[in-house]
């Protein structure tokens, strides 16, 4: 077999390969889990509201497909896309503003 045959053969067998990988189904991923404490009760549970529902939102937003934010990194897509699109999902637990 000559080195240009030899060649064609391997560039067509790589095509194949890629084609084949990329027509296959990704299985469904696994949600990430995130643990998230907050101070929701004592004298700072009006910023620890603020800010789970500040978090509750960016899950929102990488969560679902939003086109409109195609602006921000993980808007547009529903899910996190290098992960097979896996959902978040958050652990919340409430630290009652105790250090």
């Amino acid at each position: 077999m000559n080195k240009a045959r030899l060649d064609f053969t391997i560039v067509c067998g790589a095509l194949i390969s890629v084609f084949a990988l990329a027509t296959t189904p990704i299985k469904a991923a696994e949600a990430v889990k995130i643990g998230v404490i907050y101070p929701l009760t004592g004298n700072a549970a009006s910023a620890g509201q603020s800010a789970k529902d500040a978090v509750n939102l960016g899950v929102e937003i990488v969560n679902g497909a939003h086109p409109e934010l195609k602006a921000l990194p993980l808007g547009a897509t529903a899910g996190l896309p290098n992960l097979g699109g896996a959902k978040i999902e958050l652990d919340e637990a409430d630290h009652q503003g105790n250090p």
